[in-house]
């Protein structure tokens, strides 16, 4: 009796030692993997998913074609990647690289303006990067370092030389890094790389993939990158085009919250928004005007004065009219300074007052639109187009282009939606 009671005291003690432990095991496990999908702030908050921990885990280890790949002690995004969008601060962005201190480097998907950057010694295109990253929500912002060698043999890339950046252009040798012409990167857009040869003119990604040095004479695209801070949560998205990453939240209430770059829908057409003052929004319309379901071809005027022109005459009375809630739009201030030795500041130096214009020079989301009147002139009696080929082009302002409105909206209008291209903005009063 006594072994049979013995034997039934070790069966019980056995049976909870191990009913303890596999308890312990679970709930261990348990525990872990809710932390990693609730990690916790320093301030003692639930802190969500990552999008750097999410990122990693879409890690490719096999395919060639495109993805996620490790580099080092970091991740680079190559070849053929289709799940690296994200939008943010009005911006649809490519995800480039995972930093080692899981920090995340973007850039634009496409670009944001046609530049020329530099004339002779002034080197305009830090400024207008510097002005661009003004415009951007900066609460998730950090600085970085970018490649910034001078580069003499294209083919052999090797970095020596960082620098520090709040925003910069893309560097030859991350574009290498990327895949090169196999390289997601490649949009048919011609866009500057921040790398200059030895006498200081700026090499530039072309059309058709290839590197080329550039010209000062001619613009070409800007695709500004810039890094998002660590542990940053992901409120949505699956990171495709259709659905990209989300990481801030759309509570804008009224169109002086908006940002530019996002989207507005009115008169049943889509805008983007261009600028923003204290008193007015300006926005562009992302397709020409049309009649007849064509793109019109209007001539400028007899001359380079936009408010004597016949362009402002048809924008301000004929096309202002047709416009429903008209009553929506504002004067704002136009630019019509000269641009002089390609610096796009000496616009600022004329300015007009109009319910209706045209976008100028170094204006941003401009260099699709093809055949195009510009409100910029020159000294010389002709006006700025943009032409078939994606570039700036003089013409006599009697000639016949397309037109782009730009447009001022009342600051104070009430908007929904997220902004973005799916989900534009709605006005009402």
């Amino acid at each position: 009796m006594k072994k049979k009671k013995r034997f039934k005291k070790n069966f019980i003690l056995i049976s909870a030692v191990f009913i303890f432990g596999l308890l312990f095991a679970y709930g261990s496990r348990l525990i872990h993997f809710y932390r990693l999908e609730n990690k916790v702030t320093s301030d003692g908050e639930v802190a969500g998913n990552y999008l750097s921990d999410i990122l990693e885990n879409t890690i490719n280890v096999s395919d060639i074609n495109g993805g996620l790949y490790i580099d080092q002690n970091a991740y680079m995004f190559k070849y053929d990647a289709t799940e690296n969008y994200l939008w943010y601060s009005g911006q649809l962005w490519r995800i480039l690289r995972i930093n080692e201190d899981k920090s995340i480097k973007i850039i634009t998907a496409n670009s944001i303006s046609l530049v020329h950057p530099k004339y002779g010694e002034s080197k305009y295109i830090n400024d207008f990067l510097n002005d661009f990253y003004g415009n951007l929500d900066q609460e998730y912002l950090v600085k970085f370092s970018s490649c910034n060698d001078k580069i003499e043999d294209i083919k052999n890339i090797k970095c020596t030389n960082y620098e520090g950046f709040n925003i910069a252009l893309l560097d030859m040798y991350t574009y290498n890094q990327t895949g090169n012409q196999k390289s997601f990167l490649n949009n048919g857009e011609s866009f500057w790389l921040s790398n200059t040869d030895a006498n200081g003119n700026y090499f530039y990604i072309t059309n058709d993939k290839t590197v080329a040095v550039g010209s000062e004479n001619v613009a070409h695209s800007v695709r500004p990158i810039v890094t998002l801070k660590a542990n940053i949560n992901l409120i949505s998205g699956e990171g495709t085009k259709e659905d990209p990453y989300i990481i801030k939240s759309n509570e804008n209430e009224t169109l002086s919250d908006a940002v530019i770059g996002e989207y507005i829908t009115y008169n049943d057409e889509l805008w983007r928004i261009l600028s923003k003052t204290n008193e007015s929004i300006s926005a562009i319309k992302l397709e020409c005007i049309k009649e007849n379901k064509e793109c019109l071809k209007y001539k400028f005027g007899s001359n380079i004065n936009y408010l004597n022109s016949s362009i402002y005459k048809y924008l301000n009375n004929t096309y202002f009219n047709k416009l429903e809630n008209n009553d929506f739009l504002v004067k704002g201030t136009f630019y019509v300074g000269n641009y002089k030795d390609y610096n796009y500041k000496a616009l600022m130096e004329n300015k007009i007052e109009a319910y209706i214009g045209l976008p100028k020079v170094a204006d941003y989301y401009i260099d699709n639109n093809f055949s195009s009147y510009l409100i910029t002139p020159n000294t010389i009696e002709t006006i700025y187009t943009l032409n078939e080929l994606g570039n700036y082009y003089l013409v006599n302002p009697t000639s016949e282009n397309e037109i782009y409105p730009v447009i001022n909206f009342d600051k104070n209008l009430k908007i929904t939606g997220d902004g973005t291209l799916d989900n534009p903005y709605k006005l009402s009063r």
